[in-house]
């Protein structure tokens, strides 16, 4: 079972996004959080396999935030779920040491593959994040 913490500022979202998620019988919400400050919180409180962030909340940002929880919890992998494709978006994620970046637009189906993916040690990318995170690897050759 694939245990999930939703971290989205909307309401809206993180409820629609709860609603498909627990239909997938390998996967579990364990929690949700708002911003960034009370998803280090419920990251203690539920223990998630995978935290799944919006990157504009606020407080700390979605980096910010994505961060703080590698440095505490490197054992909990972090997918990014987000409108923002441009590269001021993606490389600071990818910096931050995200296990994946999809847009909003993703579909149902391809989110909980992706979600599976990453439990199994992928790292999906939107296609806008694998021509950024190629930008990413290049620029740590120089």
């Amino acid at each position: 079972m694939i245990r999930l913490l939703l971290v989205d500022d909307h309401e809206m979202v993180r409820t629609g996004l709860r609603t498909f998620l627990d239909l997938q019988a390998d996967m579990s919400v364990v929690g949700e959080a708002a911003s960034g400050e009370e998803a280090l919180v419920q990251v203690v409180a539920v223990a998630p396999d995978i935290v799944l962030l919006d990157l504009v909340l606020p407080g700390m940002s979605g980096v910010q935030t994505a961060a703080a929880l590698r440095a505490s919890h490197p054992g909990v992998k972090v997918v990014v779920l987000t409108s923002f494709a441009g590269q001021d978006s993606v490389l600071p994620a990818v910096r931050a040491g995200i296990a994946g970046y999809l847009l909003k637009d993703v579909g149902p189906a391809e989110l909980a593959d992706a979600l599976r993916s990453v439990q199994a040690g992928g790292s999906p990318l939107h296609p806008a994040g694998r021509r950024n995170r190629h930008a990413l690897d290049d620029g740590r050759r120089e």
